[in-house]
This record gives structure tokens, sequence and C-alpha cells, in this order.
């Protein structure tokens, strides 16, 4: 048992290389050193490009790479701290469809696994509700929160497993006044219990930086000063630097780090040691001082993959009842475009002498369930992308599970979507009413959808544009439909192309549902005419090349490598930005 965690650094230096033909190395952070205690709410202030979300960073361990120093904690090995930590990142997302009460329901089950029960979940809930000010909150949705509110409400999601640490990054942003005092209040109450709050602030007001009780301030990558709020202005008078009445101390000491009366932060940084001076600290005296358990075994996750996967695709699910309008207009348009088909090929389907437009419509089936498949989830990562990176960061569950959880809540609206198209139009052209064939129609049209929604996460792993990944994926489509076998034929392209109607699913996905409505020894059809050339469905197949069989193979081993392409994707682009 350890009574809160100490974080210090000791020369720590961080460089970037900067320039495309001529590379030179610029140091964010130089030989600095310093010591964030528990029970004391810690501020880092700096200009812009002073270096203090970089400094934030690797102490969070966001950025563990290309810096230089050492790092240490009280009781643990640093490498573990993360599990003992929480960031909340500048731009704090939380998802706008969930109430509080849901939100902090899913973090605790999620960071806590099954060590509590419901009537335990609630507990806890209303009590880190209570301590923030959230209680008459709890059946609102996130969307409808003040910014304040929102503010508190990403911290109360990163309590529920009583975090020894909290990283926040500019927090007050998008605050007024009022709410930004209010908000550092809250932060410095949490401090008391216990815990190292460090946060990272550009320039606080002269109200809010009396709540805070330790100040880091960096100026040109070195440290300038170090120590209490009240001992600043003691600091800068032995320096012969005497900060104006009615002014506030974080506004002069932000000025003399910009250069405005002159550059002094060199003599800053000498006399507080570029951080190793600790005499300007104020020492805290904490007697209900809350105590952390450290673990004896530190695990990655609290909770099994088996829990994170079922508590995300109920999330999820939960997230898609109510977007209700967005369901609505999924059906909507599927039914609509499925009678407009349906009329467009009227009761065809049988007839030898309207074949060809019967394979039009085949065409017209493969191409709705690519495109509202392709787009269903396309959009759906790049938003969830800062939530995603906020939660995985901290603990809450594994990329995998994400990833699984995401496509799995969507199989059944695609399901539905595609069985209902199918059977509107396939009724209303008159196709054959035989078990089999329908059957295969479904089978066929699900994993169309299946492989063209994979490709659609494809296109917006990729890129991080929204825009970009729709022009991109529409790029990617008329691939698609050129060698989808209708357009053009197989036999007829150069023996060089050959091979990219085995790697385009619109390929086996237009001979699978040919084969569904003419092949496996179909009845010869019906002619109006005198003669009908292609009454035998068989000729028909001969004519455009199609398979004996369908290749369902094909599908699987598609979607497994467009599905692994995209996962790798999504863990790179996590790894790019964090």
């Amino acid at each position: 048992m350890v009574e809160g965690i100490d974080i210090t650094f000791k020369q720590l230096t961080y460089k970037t290389t900067t320039g495309i033909f001529k590379k030179t190395e610029k140091n964010i952070l130089d030989c600095i050193s310093g010591t964030f205690r528990a029970g004391e709410l810690s501020v880092i202030l700096g200009p812009s490009g002073s270096g203090r979300t970089t400094l934030l960073n690797i102490l969070s361990g966001l950025v563990q790479d290309n810096f230089q120093g050492t790092l240490n904690t009280d009781e643990l090995n640093y490498t573990s701290l993360r599990n003992q930590s929480s960031y909340i990142m500048q731009d704090q997302m939380l998802h706008p469809l969930l109430t509080v009460a849901e939100a902090m329901d899913f973090a605790i089950q999620l960071k806590t696994g099954k060590t509590m029960d419901r009537v335990q979940r609630t507990h806890k809930c209303n009590i880190i509700l209570k301590q923030l000010g959230l209680t008459d909150l709890g059946d609102t949705l996130t969307e409808n929160l003040s910014g304040g509110e929102r503010k508190r409400l990403s911290i109360a999601v990163e309590l529920v497993n009583d975090p020894s640490i909290l990283f926040l990054d500019e927090p007050t942003t998008g605050l007024d006044s009022h709410s930004s005092s209010k908000f550092v209040t809250y932060l410095s109450g949490l401090a008391k219990s216990g815990k190292c709050i460090i946060c990272s602030i550009h320039c606080p007001s002269a109200l809010m930086f009396q709540a805070f009780d330790h100040v880091y301030a960096i100026a040109e990558g070195k440290c300038i000063y170090q120590g209490s709020n009240n001992n600043l202005l003691t600091f800068l008078s032995e320096l012969d630097l005497s900060c104006p009445e009615s002014y506030n101390p974080a506004d002069y000491l932000m000025e003399i780090a910009t250069n405005q009366y002159g550059n002094l932060n060199y003599a800053l940084t000498e006399k507080i040691e570029n951080g190793l001076d600790d005499g300007y600290r104020k020492e805290m005296y904490l007697a209900n001082t809350n105590r952390c358990e450290t673990p004896a075994e530190i695990w990655k996750y609290k909770s099994t993959f088996i829990h994170q996967l079922l508590l995300l695709i109920q999330r999820n699910l939960l997230l898609m009842k109510r977007n209700r309008n967005y369901l609505l207009i999924r059906l909507a348009v599927s039914i609509s475009l499925a009678i407009l088909t349906g009329i467009s090929f009227n009761n065809l389907g049988h007839l030898a002498n309207h074949i060809f437009d019967n394979y039009k419509f085949i065409y017209t089936t493969t191409q709705f369930l690519t495109y509202s498949s392709f787009y269903s989830l396309m959009i759906r990562f790049p938003t969830d992308l800062s939530v995603l990176r906020r939660e995985h960061f901290n603990r809450w569950y594994s990329s995998s599970s994400y990833y699984l959880a995401l496509t799995i809540a969507d199989i059944p609206v695609l399901i539905g979507v595609t069985i209902v198209f199918i059977s509107i139009s396939y009724y209303m052209t008159g196709q054959p009413i035989e078990h089999q064939r329908i059957m295969l129609m479904f089978v066929v049209g699900i994993l169309i959808s299946f492989t063209a929604q994979a490709f659609g996460l494809l296109a917006s792993s990729i890129f991080s544009d929204v825009t970009i990944s729709l022009v991109i994926g529409a790029g990617l489509m008329a691939v698609h439909m050129i060698f989808c076998g209708v357009l053009v034929l197989r036999k007829d392209v150069q023996p060089w192309l050959k091979w990219i109607f085995d790697i385009t699913f619109l390929s086996h996905g237009n001979d699978g549902m040919v084969l569904a409505l003419f092949g496996y020894n179909r009845e010869k059809l019906e002619c109006e005419r005198i003669y009908c050339h292609y009454a035998e469905p068989k000729d028909f197949l001969k004519l455009i090349d199609a398979p004996s069989h369908i290749s369902f193979h094909s599908f699987f081993i598609i979607l497994l490598i467009v599905h692994s392409f995209t996962y790798i994707n999504m863990m790179m682009k996590l790894k790019k930005i964090n």
C-alpha cells in the first residue's frame, strides 16, 4: 500500500527533425528536470511551442520514443504507470447518444471487469457523479451537456478505476472564465484526496492560478520556474523582476517567457537549475489522503477479451438504436430502391426473350448491395477515432475487441437491408419461387454486403480525411464495377488482366447470383417470340463464361485479407496519432 504516486524526471530531452531536403534537429525539451507529487494539483505553463504538451505526453506514456533522460515513480516501475493513470486529452470526445449514467456504467464495467455487480456499479457511479457535481444529470444525453459538464464527465469516466495519476491537456479550452475556475476547483478537490493531477494550460486566469498547488513553467524547451504559486513572485523578485500590482502573475511570467522584457529566460533557467531546484515548492500535508493500492500483478486490461467484446457490442447496438433516423433511412432507401428495381424489371424473370434484362437486374442488385454496404461504416471509424484513441490508450479495451464489435454490431442491420431488398425485387421481377435459389440469392447477397462493408472500412482506415476516403472509395468501387463480369467479360480481356477478376469480389458476387437464377439445371425459359436463342439457361451461362459453381471460399479469403489490412491500418493510425 502506498500513499499516492510521485513522478520525478531528470535531464529530460526530446528532439524532433524538421525539413524535407535539409534535415535539422530541434530541441523541444532541453535537459529539464522536475517532480510532480501526489496530493498536489500541478500545472505546466508555457507559450505555444514551448514543449508543455510534449512534456505531458512523455510523462503520461503517450510518447515513448525519441527522448532521453530518466523517469521515476514511487513504488512502481515507470513502464507500468499507464495502469495507474489516465490521460484526458484536449479533444476529449464522448459518445453523444449515451446518457451520463450509461457512459459511467460502460466505463466501470470496461475498466474494472466483473469485480462489481449492478448495485455496486450504481453506488460507485453515484459517488463519482456527486463528487463532480453531475448527480442530477444521470439521464441526460451527453450531446445535451454544457462544455463544463462534458469536461467533468470526461474526468468522471476515468475515475471509475481510481487512478493514482491524472493527466489533462488544456482542460479549460472552450470554457468561459467562470466554468474554467469551477472546473479547476473540482480538480483541486480531487488532488486533495491523494491523487497526482497534472494539467497543461497555456495561461490561466488569476483566480484559476491560485487554485494550483504546484507550477511548472517552460519556455523554449527549458524550465524557467518550478514551485508553488505563492512563491512565484518571490522567485521573480530575487531576479529584480517585479510583477505590477493587480497583475496576474501567470500573465507576467508568460510575457517574460515570450521575451517581451528582453531575453530573460536564460537567467530564470539558471536560477531554477532547469528544474532541479526544489526550494520554491510548498510542502503539502494531507492527513486524510486516500491510499492507493499497488497490485502485485499488473494486467494490461481488467476485462477479458470476451467481456470487452460483449460490452462494446452492447454499446454499439445502443448507439444504433438511439440513432433511429439513420436506421429508418437505410431501411427506407432499401425498400424504395427495391420497389423501383421491381418496377423497372417487372415480371421478366421467367422470359427467355428478356434474359439480358434479367442479367441487368442481377447487376443492379449487386451494385445496390455494394454501395449501401460500402458506406454503412465508412464514416464511422473516422468519427470514432478520437474516442477510440482515448479509451484504448487509457486501457479500457483492446483494439481487436473494438474492431470486432464495430463490425458485429452492424450485422443485423446489414443482413436485414440485404434480405428486404432481395425479397421485394426478387418477387416483383418474377424470379422462380424455389427455396434453393432464393436461399442462394440471400447468401450471395449477404456475402457481397459483408465484403463491400470491409472495403469501406479499409478506405476509411487508410485516409484520415473523410472526404478523401469517400473519393478514393468511389474509385475503388468503380474498379470492381468494371471487372465484375458484366461490363467486360473475362474471356474478352487481355490475358494479363484476367487475374483482376479473381480478386474482385463483385465478380464472384455476380457469378453467384447468375448461377442462383440460371444455374443448377434450371428448366427451359418461356419465350414470347417465335424464337429465343437463350431459352436454355445453360446456353446463356456459356455465353457469359459463367463458372460451374459458386466460389464461396473466394469471398471468405477476400474478407480475411481486407479485414486484416484494415486492422493493421487502424493500429498504425492509432500509433501515428499517439
